[in-house]
């Protein structure tokens, strides 16, 4: 705990810092609110937005050690049903059922499979792994990557529609969604809707508010600590089949999302439904066989 008081110490020093001044609940302040997303979503920088715009630590189901000295996410031990956090990192179902509402984190996933397949791949080519490192261009060819889209396909819609459907259409659990693009394009706005529901839904709102908006306006340069590298590649790394596939779960997707009555999903599909003047009546049968059997899955 010492070297947690130190680090709390740091941050409300660093005046640049828009986590500054942020802490831990006492024991059950907080009903329990989760931070879901698939791997590659964002999900670690959302957790600082989250926390420089509420003034909370957010917790994990993970309890990472490495996060709370890399990234100070001080939270990362409580436990989750202890009510000392708001917004809980979580890449599955658990706890679902005590939650009284959960933020979910979407992402394209044709990013987020390149992101977290970095991320697998990266510390034996770059070194430095994790949330910037890049994988080999070579491993883009092999059936090492789709195998790898495949499994992720199941992922990807399996945790976002679980969220949707057992969450909010079957148990009324609130669901935020907070769509990725939209964060990156203005990270402050999007940081405000998260803030009305939160306050909607558990009272919760920090007497700073605007402040600490401002400061994420302001600073969005301190935030980019996890932005990969820009990724060339000289071939297609999607051929036909990942591209109908992924275009499968991205319908599911959004007809979970459309019946949920939430926001629509942006534009993610990547297949010829948006060539213009393309008939795209046979692209929607095969995607409609498709979504069955990734539903199923």
């Amino acid at each position: 705990m010492k070297f947690l008081s130190l680090f709390s110490f740091f941050i409300r020093i660093n005046a640049d810092n828009c986590r500054e001044n942020v802490r831990l609940g006492y024991e059950g302040e907080f009903p329990l609110i989760m931070l879901a997303s698939t791997q590659g979503s964002g999900n670690t920088w959302t957790r600082q937005l989250l926390e420089a715009s509420t003034g909370i630590y957010t917790g994990s189901i993970y309890n990472e050690s490495r996060v709370v000295a890399e990234d100070g996410f001080v939270g990362e031990p409580a436990k989750m049903l202890s009510g000392r956090t708001i917004g809980n990192k979580n890449h599955g179902k658990s706890f679902l059922n005590f939650a009284y509402g959960a933020i979910l984190l979407i992402r394209n996933p044709y990013d987020v499979f390149k992101a977290e397949f970095n991320r697998k791949n990266s510390r034996d080519y770059t070194g430095d792994g994790g949330h910037t490192g890049l994988a080999k261009t070579e491993l883009f060819k092999g059936e090492k990557w789709d195998t790898f889209v495949k499994i992720m396909i199941r992922r990807w819609l399996g945790i976002n529609e679980a969220y949707i459907r057992d969450g909010q259409i079957d148990s009324e659990i609130p669901i935020k969604i907070v769509y990725f693009e939209d964060l990156k394009e203005d990270a402050s706005r999007e940081m405000e809707k998260v803030l009305y529901y939160l306050e909607q839904n558990i009272g919760f709102k920090p007497d700073d508010m605007y402040k600490r908006l401002d400061c994420i306006r302001r600073s969005s340069a301190e935030f980019e600590k996890y932005k990969r590298e820009k990724q060339e590649f000289d071939f297609e790394i999607w051929n036909d089949e990942n591209i109908a596939s992924v275009d499968a779960a991205i319908h599911a997707l959004s007809t979970a999302i459309n019946e949920a009555g939430l926001p629509p999903m942006p534009d993610y599909y990547k297949g010829e439904k948006f060539i213009e003047g393309v008939d795209v009546s046979r692209r929607n049968i095969r995607v409609g066989s498709l979504y069955n059997k990734y539903r199923n899955m």
